[in-house]
């Protein structure tokens, strides 16, 4: 059944001549890592970092357990199970590794639902925006055929999980001295187990034409920059607690523009140039980690550190 859906919007796709292609890749990449970590950064250094912690942490915890769970079930693209699947060309990059459950799905429900329920849920027409958003960004992956509904479904409920689960795992860090550390100290113990696992695990060794279908050490790489992910973020968010105590409401709009801007340079820079830099001293589960790790800790340390009198 799932492969049936993905036909009819393939020929869907077909009978409109490939009209609306364009437009379900831009609205892909409302659940890519860049377009949301601009937007995050944005609310963290100029509007509301509580706001924008919880954000991070949903966004984090949910790539963390998608990783899991994605090295876990192994389940192939769409286009490797059933050949009669073609993909839209543009959207095979960034469809990499196994496919269930979708990371762009979870990533988009952890965000743009994390701003409907914690900022906007007393705004009906703006979380109803929001919300569909998630569902367009869901779409988007079977309209490209590059998921099925089930790795789109799953996301979805395993982010509402996740929303849920942050909020009050934030309130509990806030209500006693020290829980801070102790969640810092879960999550680096958790993504030891998860390296450990994705290190030592076993994983399907499949070829057509000479090619290996997923390379395993690209999935165990995912795992250590999701980890490296939730990590930084962690101990980024102890190190603000304890040590650095961000403001992000000073300052005129001007200057919040002006703060969010140089930011963004440093941001940009992290994405688009150091990856490559460090990969040619470190070996690649090494850089994975430190990329993973880097962008939330400039985030919620490295910035604000540099900028705390701006």
């Amino acid at each position: 059944m799932d492969i049936d859906y993905l036909l009819s919007l393939q020929s869907l796709r077909s009978i409109t001549h490939q009209v609306f292609n364009s437009l379900f890749l831009f609205t892909t990449t409302f659940g890519e890592d860049f377009i949301i970590m601009s937007l995050i950064s944005g609310i963290y250094w100029c509007v509301r970092k509580q706001s924008a912690l919880y954000l991070l942490f949903n966004f984090h915890l949910g790539n963390f357990i998608n990783q899991a769970i994605k090295i876990t079930v192994c389940a192939y693209r769409p286009w490797i199970r059933d050949n009669r699947i073609t993909p839209v060309d543009s959207a095979r990059p960034g469809a990499s590794g196994y496919s269930f459950p979708s990371g762009h799905t979870a990533k988009a429900m952890a965000v743009w639902g994390g701003l409907a329920v914690y900022d906007f849920k007393r705004n009906k027409p703006i979380a109803s925006f929001l919300l569909l958003i998630i569902l367009v960004v869901g779409f988007s992956r079977n309209y490209l055929g590059v998921h099925t509904p089930q790795d789109v479904i799953v996301s979805l409920i395993l982010g509402g999980f996740i929303l849920y689960s942050t909020y009050y795992l934030l309130i509990w860090a806030d209500k006693k001295r020290g829980r801070d550390w102790i969640t810092a100290g879960s999550i680096t113990l958790a993504s030891i187990l998860l390296v450990f696992y994705a290190k030592n695990k076993s994983y399907p060794l499949d070829y057509i034409d000479g090619q290996l279908l997923v390379n395993p050490q690209q999935m165990i790489n995912g795992c250590f920059r999701g980890c490296g992910g939730i990590i930084g973020l962690a101990y980024g968010w102890v190190l603000d607690r304890k040590l650095i105590h961000y403001n992000e409401t000073r300052g005129t709009w001007q200057t919040k523009l002006y703060r969010y801007l140089l930011g963004m340079i440093g941001l940009t820079l992290l994405f688009k140039t150091f990856p490559s830099l460090i990969s040619f001293f470190i070996s690649p589960p090494k850089a994975a980690f430190i990329n993973g790790f880097i962008i939330p800790f400039y985030i919620t340390a490295i910035y604000p550190i540099l900028t705390r009198k701006l």
